[in-house]
């Protein structure tokens, strides 16, 4: 075979191949195939995951600095990691989450209205104008900066970028070494809790309900299948990791609360469920009433049923291993 001929043959694969990328990287950021909860596609064109080259084209010129591309007109920033964009930050009026939230919306009325996210407040300290409340929907972080109770950004991720990172893309001041350092567990821990709420109602019905004692008995509380003894690996391959974690006391190391069972569920230093508490507000008049005096007369094999009361009132029922 010439010379001519491989060379002609090599050019025809590499043709070949060249199209196979471009058609699978074309699929892959198909409106029809792409999934957001942002509105970033039909709004600006493009997709988190698409590439730097294909973003500067469909914003036409916009400034770019290193791994950024400034777009003044849509009041948009955004972010590529090894040429991919990974997040975005805009000011623009017209960008939404969920098809509901919008910059500019009081935050109090975005938290009324979505009380089923998960919703954290950061503020770097008491005095600090601008707040950063961020949450996680459907594998996407979502970041708002807010100031004066309004939304004045929105940064939408890939979810595997830590949270103090997308934190400190809104402001530089906090872009430090200290703060980068920060997980996004310890990160939990110094926010406020925005949507956190405990349907005490709810609760009530379950420990009312006639099938309380058979759901101790077994040793399990209503509608929460999780027995005493599980482990915090079944736990977490079932049900997912926890979003709000909180401090233990005693056996407890770790109170996990799960929003789906409107409960707390603890676990000791071996990794294993050793009590499940529900919050309530009950009468203890009216627990006695229908379930007579359990913490005295009710005899459980390796469990134990505790009543917290305050002012006559039965504020927790906790189910724990003897």
């Amino acid at each position: 075979m010439s010379s001519y001929k491989i060379f002609l043959s090599y050019l025809i694969f590499v043709v070949l191949l060249f199209g196979i990328i471009v058609g699978v990287k074309t699929k892959e950021v198909q409106k029809s195939e792409y999934k957001s909860v942002g509105n970033e596609y039909s709004l600006l064109n493009f997709g988190l995951g698409e590439r730097y080259q294909e973003v500067y084209k469909v914003l036409e010129d916009p400034d770019s600095k290193d791994e950024v591309l400034d777009d003044s007109e849509q009041k948009l920033r955004v972010h590529f990691t090894g040429g991919e964009a990974d997040y975005l930050i805009t000011s623009n009026k017209k960008f939404k989450i969920s098809d509901t939230i919008n910059v500019g919306d009081n935050l109090q009325k975005v938290i009324d209205n979505n009380l089923e996210l998960d919703m954290f407040e950061y503020k770097a300290d008491e005095n600090a104008e601008q707040s950063y409340v961020y949450m996680i929907i459907k594998k996407q972080s979502i970041v708002f900066e807010v100031e004066e109770g309004k939304i004045t950004k929105i940064l939408l991720a890939q979810e595997e970028i830590p949270i103090v990172e997308l934190i400190s893309a809104l402001n530089d001041d906090l872009a430090t070494e200290e703060f980068l350092e920060i997980t996004d567990e310890e990160l939990l821990k110094k926010s406020g809790t925005l949507s956190f709420r405990i349907d005490y109602e709810k609760n009530n019905r379950k420990v009312l309900s006639d099938e309380f004692l058979q759901y101790v008995d077994a040793g399990l509380l209503p509608e929460t299948p999780l027995p005493i003894g599980y482990s915090e690996k079944n736990l977490f391959n079932k049900y997912g990791d926890p979003v709000y974690i909180f401090e233990g006391k005693g056996d407890v190391e770790f109170f996990y609360y799960y929003k789906e069972f409107n409960s707390f569920v603890g676990l000791n230093e071996d990794k294993r469920l050793v009590e499940i508490k529900f919050p309530v507000n009950i009468p203890a008049a009216e627990f006695e009433k229908i379930h007579g005096d359990l913490e005295n007369e009710l005899d459980l094999e390796q469990n134990e049923l505790e009543l917290t009361k305050e002012n006559d009132m039965i504020t927790e029922v906790i189910l724990k291993e003897k």
